[in-house]
């Protein structure tokens, strides 16, 4: 079934390419996407949504896998990623209005990756709950100064 729709979803996206390219007035012009600025953009994107993926990922994987946590105990580290984010999104709309997006969406980015080098560079097999806490706060201050922006 997952091929199926994989094979399918595939042969669709070609489809409105081809339809897009040849059509007079295309909904969606092509050329738009290619020109200089959507590229960099759309790589950009896909990495920073990469790099949300696997830190909020590899935590419950790791908690599962290597220490055989369950899903409601691995729910209690989690819960330190997006518990502060709804305080610090009004704090990041405040930053947003007042400097740079850019800027905003930087100091977000950098902070994540503070995050993931704390738990790279001190993971053990006896890691908990506790132990993730310091980077999951550090991680909830990038994740809300990084998605505004």
């Amino acid at each position: 079934m997952v091929w199926g729709l994989l094979l399918s979803g595939t042969v669709l996206l070609i489809a409105f390419l081809v339809h897009e390219s040849l059509t007079a007035y295309p909904g969606v012009d092509l050329k738009v996407v290619r020109a200089s600025p959507w590229p960099r953009l759309l790589i950009l994107i896909a990495f920073l949504r990469l790099t949300i993926l696997s830190t909020s990922y590899a935590i419950p994987q790791f908690l599962h896998v290597v220490r055989g946590f369950r899903a409601l105990e691995v729910g209690q580290t989690l819960v330190w990623i997006a518990l502060p984010q709804l305080f610090l999104c009004f704090a990041a709309g405040y930053l947003l209005r007042r400097s740079d997006s850019r800027l905003t969406a930087s100091v977000g980015f950098i902070c994540i990756c503070f995050a993931c080098l704390m738990v790279a560079h001190g993971l053990t097999p006896v890691w908990g709950t506790d132990q993730f806490l310091p980077s999951s706060l550090v991680q909830a201050v990038g994740k809300a100064l990084r998605s505004p922006g």
